[in-house]
């Protein structure tokens, strides 16, 4: 995973860009998965049986930079798209060995690994991109969930997690509601200004 997140690096993936693959699970899903998270990147899978006008969708909606395609056959439907798909630099196979591959990614950069990100909870939660993300997901999953009703318009965004030893939750695993509203009152109240 170290060498495959280096590999990423110097194809110079990092934060916010997106790595893709099209593989059934495997073993190399989950390395890829973890080594572009390790660069900040986000992960885009799509699997074997997809359509290629549906692989071509995802690519080019998601902005995919570098894309791993499990087998030579899938390698052949696709290797079209980086000159059609602006974001699109590369694509590495994952079976095999050398140039072009996901082992030969990995072999250039065996001597200098590079560390994974850690991303700070409290710096995500202030980024807007992150803020809006998580809103438009909750919102639309409450309205098909409950149609226009009980849907909520503002959010306080958290770093903390509740738990039983910061006592947010009860042994029952409940939110202690009185604890929550006062060490969250200015930002509860700061809700309805």
């Amino acid at each position: 995973m170290d060498n495959l997140r280096g590999g990423l690096a110097g194809l110079n993936v990092g934060n916010g860009d997106a790595v893709g693959i099209i593989a059934n699970n495997r073993v190399e899903w989950a390395v890829a998965a973890f080594a572009s998270y390790g660069l900040g990147a986000r992960f885009v899978p799509m699997y074997e049986a997809e359509l290629i006008h549906v692989w071509e969708y995802i690519i080019r909606d998601s902005s995919i930079k570098v894309l791993f395609v499990s087998k030579p056959e899938i390698y052949e439907k696709v290797k079209g798209l980086e000159a059609d798909i602006p974001t699109l630099e590369k694509i590495l196979l994952i079976e095999g060995d050398g140039e072009g591959t996901m082992a030969g990614l990995e072999e250039t950069v065996q001597a200098h690994p590079i560390p994974a990100i850690h991303p700070d909870p409290d710096e995500l939660i202030r980024t807007q991109g992150i803020k809006d993300l998580i809103s438009n997901k909750i919102v639309t999953f409450l309205k098909g969930k409950y149609g226009g009703y009980e849907i909520p318009r503002k959010f306080i965004y958290l770093s903390e997690n509740f738990t039983l030893e910061n006592g947010m939750l009860t042994q029952t695993m409940k939110v202690k509601r009185r604890v929550v509203l006062e060490k969250y009152k200015e930002e509860i109240e700061a809700q309805y200004k």
